[in-house]
């Protein structure tokens, strides 16, 4: 190559295993050199290839190139690489320049797996890395590990890896080498979806209103771990239940869909639903203790109820037992209009078709009746005297007899306002007896003052005499 001092050479740096002109060498990768002859600034006239120095006996100029780290073996008196470094030797100079232009690799497109099956290949695809220089035959070297240890497959630009896929987000890249030992490095993430959890709450159920009812999630699975929470909606606006098998009491009768909500330790949620049936439970009624009183007295009831659903509205009705109307709210009072024995029914409906009575007795006193005799009476005798009587009775049903006592031994009289005739002059108390049926009388007095009328004298007709003659 004498004679050629300022020319320029083009190195094609090239991958090989070993180093040619040192087989020990220890470095992994070594360049050879193409080198291409021509007028500076010319378009290059001829090309000789020096493999590890070998070309015409000259020196060789071996040194680093840069941080890569691999050893250059050039022949001339000088080399300038394309990483801007410059050999040099005792013998004529030469300029040595190096093509570095490293492949552009391409891993492909991001992959988004779902981790189910818990093993399953991925596919990786380095086809689209490319070379400015076709000359240039390419490796790959695919790293496929957490750990960040690779794989080479010369000539394979696909790779496929079946590994256990426990990573949320794994990191693959490929690394692809031309034969001159330049490097392009892309990077295909591959993000592994974790497998939500499978939510089961269990079988349908069916209870009554203000019973516990039993929940299970136990049946819930998670193929990537443990549950972490489980969160239950009753579907009745109360508050979230939690924990594997809670209990929840429902106010109402209706049907509630209950929704589990199963949370794994990546927050992945899965949820299923159950229905549970609740019915309605009749109330109990209380209708309380039995009273007593008197008739045309208020008599005063203390009902009570209690009902398993507690949103539930309830209506009392009240039977007092002597054909009234029916009377309301729990301590209603009522007013009897007859002495008696009374049979009180309390009815208690909780307004969802679910009813239920309690009975209880008001015994009711009879109340003799008040007699009013009315004013003293002044007449005279043989004339008619008509007296004024009354009576109340709080029995307002009772029927009322009156019996008048004239004082005079004469036979009685009845009625309000009888009238009587006295047959001689005189004060004379006068008793009025009230009685009301029931086994109840009352008396009441007045007087009848009776004067005396003087008789009326009658001589009979005149009569005449005759003279008897002798």
């Amino acid at each position: 190559m004498a004679g050629n001092t300022g020319f320029t050479f083009s190195a094609t740096i090239k991958n090989r295993a070993t180093c040619a002109r040192r087989p020990r060498c220890s470095r992994s990768r070594c360049l050879g050199l193409t080198f291409t002859g021509g007028s500076t600034g010319a378009r290059p006239s001829r090309t000789s290839t020096v493999l590890g120095g070998e070309r015409d006996g000259a020196d060789d100029v071996e040194r680093a190139v840069g941080q890569h780290e691999r050893h250059v073996h050039a022949v001339g008196r000088a080399a300038t690489t394309g990483f801007g470094e410059t050999f040099t030797s005792p013998a004529s100079t030469r300029n040595v320049k190096v093509d570095a232009t490293p492949p552009a690799a391409n891993a492909g497109a991001d992959v988004n797996l779902q981790a189910l099956p818990r093993r399953r290949t991925i596919a990786l695809d380095g086809s689209g890395s490319t070379d400015d220089n076709s000359a240039n035959g390419l490796t790959y070297a695919w790293d496929t590990t957490p750990t960040g240890s690779s794989t080479t497959r010369p000539a394979a630009p696909r790779a496929s890896r079946r590994r256990r896929l426990r990573d949320r987000h794994a990191h693959r890249h490929a690394a692809r080498h031309d034969y001159v030992g330049n490097v392009g490095t892309d990077t295909v993430t591959v993000t592994v979806h974790d497998n939500p959890p499978v939510a089961d709450a269990g079988i349908d159920r069916s209870s009554n209103e203000g019973s516990s009812v039993a929940f299970s999630g136990a049946a819930s699975t998670d193929v990537e771990g443990a549950i972490a929470s489980w969160s239950w909606n009753f579907g009745d606006g109360s508050a979230a239940g939690s924990g594997v098998s809670p209990s929840h009491t429902y106010a109402d009768e209706g049907t509630y869909t209950v929704t589990l909500t199963v949370t794994d330790s990546v927050a992945q949620t899965g949820v299923d639903t159950a229905i549970v049936t609740v019915a309605n439970v009749a109330p109990t009624a209380n209708a309380g203790a039995s009273k007593s009183g008197n008739e045309g007295a208020s008599v005063t009831f203390a009902g009570s109820a209690t009902d398993p659903g507690v949103n539930d509205v309830l209506t009392y009705s009240w039977n007092f037992g002597d054909g009234s109307a029916a009377g309301s709210g729990t301590g209603p009072s009522h007013t009897y209009a007859d002495e008696g024995t009374y049979t009180v029914t309390l009815t208690v409906s909780d307004g969802d078709g679910g009813s239920n009575q309690s009975a209880t007795s008001a015994t009711i006193s009879n109340v003799a009746p008040t007699a009013n005799a009315g004013a003293s009476k002044s007449g005279n005798e043989g004339a008619s005297v008509t007296f004024a009587g009354s009576a109340t009775d709080p029995g307002v049903n009772d029927v009322l007899t009156y019996s008048w006592n004239f004082g005079d031994g004469s036979a009685a009289g009845s009625g309000a306002g009888p009238s009587h005739t006295y047959a001689d002059e005189g004060t004379y108390t006068v008793t009025l007896t009230v009685s009301d049926g029931d086994g109840g009388s009352n008396q009441s007095t007045t007087s009848a003052t009776i004067a005396n009328v003087a008789p009326t004298a009658n001589a009979g007709a005149s009569k005449s005499a005759t003279k008897a003659r002798r």
